[in-house]
């Protein structure tokens, strides 16, 4: 695993059938902050993509740091083939190398892609909760990076789907999130568009399915507008906010 900061000490948290690790709350120092969780397929059937998938990880990672509000930017990474290993739990998206993602997702196993998008949801709702109970305000973004092709895990059916779409709104009907914006990042795009635009669709992603070579840092900083525009629209109602900023690069 990779060494992200030696002096960060994390918290486990154990929620149902997953778990997940972050950064203590009396650490934390904002009034509001972003979850963003980036969810990698490391399946047998991703061989052969493994540097563009790392590279659409650093992007991501890329396009959150220069954001004006990165200081408030908690992040977790999620590997999973047959079962899910946390890369790392929630931390400041600031204590990131991304230069330590090299390795960590070499392809193996099968693939249990929807019990990985269900635990980053449901530890993402989770760490929001704990947050919220502090008065802390809070949005969310999950990125999936995969082929699709789901066929292990607990939610090993086709039919399971919905359970991942479950997820998703449960996550916004328990309020501690402001918003949740969900996006799907494609493996082998070209070949494999079709399955994964009706993974998207049958899951209720949020945003339009886009291929992994697409996924640079300003590709994604474009999608991220939703947290300016979240942040803003909260900050609107405390009476402290302004328009939206946009993302400059």
């Amino acid at each position: 695993m990779p060494i992200f900061n030696e002096s960060q000490t994390l918290e486990t948290h154990n929620i149902g059938h997953f778990g997940y690790s972050a950064v203590p709350l009396d650490e934390l120092d904002a009034a509001q902050f972003t979850l963003a969780t980036i969810v990698v397929d490391r399946s047998t059937s991703t061989n052969g993509f493994t540097r563009e998938m790392t590279d659409a990880v650093k992007a991501s990672i890329e396009a959150l740091k220069r954001h004006p509000l990165k200081d408030q930017m908690l992040v977790r990474v999620l590997a999973f083939d047959s079962t899910m290993e946390e890369i790392h739990g929630f931390i400041p998206v600031t204590a990131i190398d991304p230069s330590q993602y090299e390795g960590c997702f070499v392809a193996r196993g099968m693939t249990a892609l929807f019990d990985a998008c269900i635990s980053a949801v449901e530890a993402t709702e989770s760490f929001s909760a704990s947050l919220a109970s502090k008065k802390y305000l809070n949005n969310a973004i999950v990125i999936v990076v995969t082929d699709g092709a789901n066929n292990e895990g607990k939610f090993c059916n086709s039919s399971d789907v919905v359970e991942v779409k479950k997820a998703f709104a449960n996550a916004m009907l328990r309020e501690s999130l402001e918003s949740l914006v969900t996006i799907l990042i494609a493996v082998n795009y070209k070949a494999l568009k079709d399955g994964l635009n009706a993974f998207l669709a049958d899951a209720g992603f949020t945003n339009p399915l886009i291929g992994v070579e697409q996924a640079t840092p300003d590709s994604i900083a474009r999608i991220g507008n939703f947290i300016t525009s979240s942040i803003s629209s909260t900050s609107m109602v405390l009476g402290t906010g302004g328009p939206s900023k946009t993302l400059n690069f």
